[in-house]
């Protein structure tokens, strides 16, 4: 996962570029599967991964 992140920071990166645009893809498929798989046992950790992931998108967009 570090490498992820390492990848994530490096301003002008076109392959840094199609990671977050995956991730954000990949985000958006596992909210919508969270909304039908309400009891399963990895809803929680899935919820957290989601709230994170969102709390990095959204300071790079800040910045």
């Amino acid at each position: 996962m570090q490498h992820l992140s390492n990848l994530l920071k490096i301003e002008n990166s076109q392959l840094a570029w199609v990671l977050r645009l995956g991730l954000y893809g990949l985000g958006r498929q596992l909210q919508e599967a969270l909304k039908q798989a309400t009891t399963d046992p990895g809803s929680a950790i899935c919820r957290e991964l989601l709230q994170n992931w969102m709390n990095f998108y959204n300071q790079r967009n800040q910045t």
